[in-house]
């Protein structure tokens, strides 16, 4: 077991759009932050489900696209070079006696905080992608995406989805739009949960589509995939791929921290405080009377809880600051 003794006013469990949010938060009213996201990538749900979608219940960003929204609040977590951690999962949390709290993450490295700030949603989606095996993943990661963050990347180029779902589908008929050629492949005969405008749009579209099709391999050079081989040995040409089979939910036992949940989520105070003392919710990992399920809603529950967070730190802290005073002299 390894880690550090500096103690931080609030860690942030979740690198989503509201625990990012509430970094930045932090770092403005002069709190010492640490973020730390299970995924090796920030942006949670937002950049895992519709980093495409144009979304318009964002104050003052209409129709800014789910990526544009995960890159300019990373960008502004970031203002005051807030510690920010990757790829670690936290397993295990404990109450020392001095009522600060010592966080165990999968690394096995420990991390210290006077509170808790919860953003974890209802845990981590993870994307299924069983149709290719873990090596190949490895090795092609390069040109292997589960979602559609770096759009760029697929400008005139040919690519190959294996999905037997309508949000494969659903990439696919977005991809056509830039994609030199698209390739849907799917294991089975129907696409899940696939409305009916979708097939329609794919009957007329210029998508391969391989129904009943496995894919037996895939190849390239370089850890640059050229190639990707079907269970009739057909090959096909492709620069990119995209791999979306559903999602697996690793749900967060919050009972094993002492905390009351309901259906899944936690009972929050109006100050965003948990049952106990010294942890904090928000975002969709909360439920309460009037709750909404919005990106907006998880930034305004993040200042809450970053106000109730100050002041528990320090009792004389102000109840709230104001950013045309921090930042009147840029």
């Amino acid at each position: 077991m390894s880690g550090s003794d500096q103690l931080y006013d609030v860690i942030i469990i979740g690198g989503g759009t509201t625990g990012l949010f509430a970094g930045y938060y932090a770092s403005m009213r002069n709190l010492k932050v640490k973020i730390i996201e299970g995924h090796d990538d920030l942006g949670g749900k937002v950049r895992q489900f519709f980093p495409e979608k144009k979304l318009y219940d964002v104050g003052g960003m209409p129709g800014a696209t789910g990526k544009e929204i995960v890159e300019q609040t990373i960008k502004q977590a970031n203002m005051h070079a807030i510690e920010i951690i990757t790829g670690q999962w936290v397993m295990k949390t404990e109450q020392l006696e001095d009522q600060s709290f010592a966080l165990e993450t999968s690394t096995g490295k420990v991390h210290h905080a006077k509170t808790i700030l919860l953003a974890t949603a209802m845990g981590a989606f993870n994307v299924v992608t069983d149709a290719i095996s873990e090596n190949k993943l490895v090795e092609f990661k390069q040109s292997i995406a589960t979602n559609l963050m770096h759009m760029s990347h697929y400008q005139n180029k040919k690519i190959a989805i294996s999905t037997n779902n309508r949000v494969g589908l659903d990439c696919a008929l977005t991809l056509e739009k830039t994609a030199k050629s698209v390739y849907l492949i799917n294991p089975a005969d129907q696409f899940q949960h696939a409305k009916e405008e979708e097939l329609q749009a794919l009957e007329s579209s210029d998508i391969h589509v391989y129904k009943s099709s496995e894919i037996l391999d895939i190849k390239g050079d370089n850890n640059r995939l050229h190639k990707v081989v079907l269970g009739n040995e057909e090959e096909i040409e492709v620069d990119y791929m995209l791999v979306y089979h559903g999602v697996k939910l690793r749900a967060i036992d919050f009972e094993d921290w002492g905390l009351t949940s309901e259906k899944g989520r936690l009972q929050v105070g109006m100050d965003m405080s948990t049952n106990r003392k010294g942890i904090y919710a928000a975002g969709d990992a909360v439920i309460y009377e009037g709750k909404t399920m919005l990106i907006a809603s998880g930034y305004t529950e993040a200042i809450t809880a970053i106000n109730s967070i100050a002041q528990y730190v320090d009792p004389k802290a102000p109840a709230q600051v104001y950013s045309t005073v921090i930042y009147r002299k840029r």
